[in-house]
């Protein structure tokens, strides 16, 4: 018989019933959505049944039905605690939000306990205890926003707007300012964004285009000639010299804006619009808080091959979980393009940072501050294009990471309360979001530390010949949060109406792009220079396998060096029973597939550029989005 007073006893109980609860509450939200039904979503009985079949098989496991009264208490204080606040969540959602928690506690305990209780040299106990607040500080932070991260496959009501409206009546359509900023841009590309442009069915609006600094004359001057042909409501101007990259020209747009127009609208110069843009979402500016609306990211051409599928989903995954989750909340980020923006709001707030890289998520915190409304609607109203190479993806995700630290570090102060805060108009939610940004931007500080750290435990382990048996419950924990958190990531997805293969491309792409965000961080706050603002590149290159390398060299040589790391681990492990430095190669080999997926990815989008320009084949046009121009109506 165990003793019920015992530490380690109750921390496995603990441990085991946590991730049982865990993964029930999982299938639980799964079969929730799947089957679309709320016929028990209110029925208390579903969470108590679940906590029941949890001890049940937690008491079965350690053959002792007294460890589990302890666990029991807690999950059902946490159901208790969270059950009024999260009304609008589904019953198995609630569970799910108020087990996780536990769940992270438990396990973050029973090894700070394992660790401490184990023989082993002092050294490699160090190493080890130091790596492990670091492995799991990202998940602390994600602690506190576990309603907004799990929204979209927990809620069981909407409350903010999401759809678009039924189209205006012509005699309700403000003037309307669509600016297009352009750089040393395919003119055809171009061209084809001002042809979508003019089909809007919307009769109340220009657009203004402005090219600046592009020194060859061939790209930008059949774009002025195209806009003469459009008509009067298009205009183009040309700047040689204009600081401010993208925030520069959007800037000058402002100032060349016509006096009767209420609403600006920002389009990227290779997204085509579809015709009810304007007509569809302008209505939502009859709110008079409202000062933002922000339609998603999409491509046209993610379908031309492996790589820009990856690519695409590496994006859009984000705006089939985060983008709807964080709308709820009235919590919604400018991305840059496709969005509407109340011209009075953007007057009160002032230019576009030229310093930033991100100017568009630094304005939407200025919204934020002077207590402005952002919307973000699901539907998607216009597609750009993904680029070609791994090389153009990195410069992209790069200039979002480091503007996102950026944005965070500039505005520190309007997320604080009381006297370390700036005076502003920020609703709570808008404070307390932004506030878990800086946190997290704050913990890249040390975050990047976690990896070298517990491979040098490893080594020690290694090189003192330690052995130290991993108990079963590890096995327990990594098949249990595995499955659940696939489960949990496959969801959106699933009832969006995609599947398995799109969850796979988005894991490949962002895992090979997860060293490009950690060097973001790192450069961030220990580089010497800020980076010059870096436009993607939308022309088709010539293929090239020395780029590809060049441009996962960092990801390569770290994959071979942990790959390495992995199997001199494994060749010093014990398997009968498994130890832990069994454990940590397999966890070494894990990780290093992440910076392998790099080479591979890039080398993929190389051989594809080349089987595209062998074959001709371009990105196929939206069957609803024609290449001719509409003209003057």
């Amino acid at each position: 018989m165990i003793a019920i007073d015992n530490l380690s006893t109750q921390l496995t109980a603990g441990l085991y019933f946590s991730l049982f609860l865990s993964a029930m509450a999982s299938i639980l939200v799964a079969h929730r959505n799947l089957r679309a039904s709320s016929r028990h979503e209110r029925v208390s009985w579903v969470v108590l049944g679940a906590i029941g079949a949890s001890a049940l098989a937690t008491a079965t496991v350690l053959h002792d039905v007294r460890v589990v009264v302890v666990p029991v208490l807690l999950a059902t204080t946490a159901c208790g605690v969270v059950w009024r606040p999260l009304e609008n969540y589904t019953a198995p959602g609630r569970l799910l939000l108020a087990t996780l928690p536990q769940q992270m506690l438990v396990t973050t305990a029973w090894w700070i306990w394992f660790l401490c209780s184990q023989p082993m040299s002092q050294m490699t106990r160090a190493f080890l205890l130091a790596s492990l607040p670091l492995g799991v500080g990202g998940l602390v932070l994600t602690l506190f926003m576990l309603p907004v991260d799990f929204a979209v496959t927990c809620r069981r009501r909407w409350l903010k707007p999401k759809d678009p409206l039924p189209p205006l009546a012509p005699e309700r359509c403000p003037k309307v300012s669509l600016h297009v900023p352009c750089c040393s841009e395919p003119p055809e590309m171009v061209i084809d964004t001002l042809n979508a442009l003019s089909r809007l069915r919307y009769l109340n609006f220009e657009v203004i285009v402005v090219d600046n600094n592009t020194t060859d004359a061939e790209l930008w001057r059949p774009v002025e000639r195209h806009c003469r042909r459009l008509g009067d409501r298009f205009r183009f101007f040309h700047v040689d010299r204009l600081v401010g990259a993208k925030a520069g020209a959007l800037n000058l747009a402002r100032r060349h804006t016509a006096a009767d127009a209420t609403i600006v609208g920002i389009i990227d110069s290779d997204y085509q619009v579809h015709p009810d843009f304007l007509v569809t979402l302008v209505g939502y500016f009859d709110d008079p808080g409202v000062a933002l609306v922000q339609t998603p990211h999409d491509s046209r051409n993610g379908a031309d091959g492996l790589f820009v599928g990856l690519s695409h989903w590496a994006d859009r995954s984000g705006y089939l979980t985060d983008f709807r989750n964080i709308n709820e909340f009235g919590l919604t980020y400018c991305v840059g393009t496709m969005c509407l923006i109340r011209k009075a709001a953007l007057d009160e707030a002032g230019p576009w940072s030229e310093t930033c890289l991100t100017e568009d998520s630094e304005m939407t915190v200025r919204l934020h501050a002077l207590g402005w409304s952002c919307l973000g609607i699901w539907e998607t109203f216009g597609r750009g294009l993904i680029p070609e190479t791994f090389l153009d993806l990195k410069k992209q995700w790069f200039r979002w990471e480091y503007g996102h630290c950026q944005n965070m570090l500039t505005h520190w102060r309007l997320f604080l309360p009381g006297p370390l805060g700036r005076a502003s108009r920020m609703r709570w939610q808008h404070r307390f979001f932004h506030l878990m940004g800086l946190l997290g931007v704050l913990y890249a500080v040390v975050d990047w530390l976690w990896l070298p750290l517990g491979m040098i435990g490893l080594l020690s382990l290694m090189g003192h010949r330690e052995r130290v048996p991993v108990p079963s419950i590890v096995w327990w924990s990594v098949v249990l949060m595995f499955g659940s958190s696939t489960l949990l990531r496959w969801l959106p997805y699933r009832t969006a109406g995609y599947g398995t293969r799109e969850m796979l491309c988005s894991d490949v792409a962002l895992a090979a792009l997860t060293h490009t965000r950690q060097a973001a961080r790192v450069r961030f706050w220990f580089g010497r220079r800020k980076p010059a603002w870096q436009r993607t590149n939308k022309f088709s290159d010539q293929p090239s396998p020395r780029r590809a390398l060049g441009a996962a060299r960092a990801e390569l040589v770290l994959g071979i060096l942990l790959s390495a790391l992995g199997i001199v681990l494994a060749t010093h492990a014990t398997y009968s029973p498994p130890d832990l430095l069994a454990l940590g190669a397999a966890a070494t080999v894990w990780t290093a597939l992440a910076y392998v997926m790099a080479p591979v990815v890039a080398l993929i989008g190389e051989w594809e550029l080349g089987v595209r320009r062998s074959t001709g084949a371009v990105a196929a046009p939206s069957a609803a989005l024609a290449s001719e121009p509409a003209g003057e109506p």
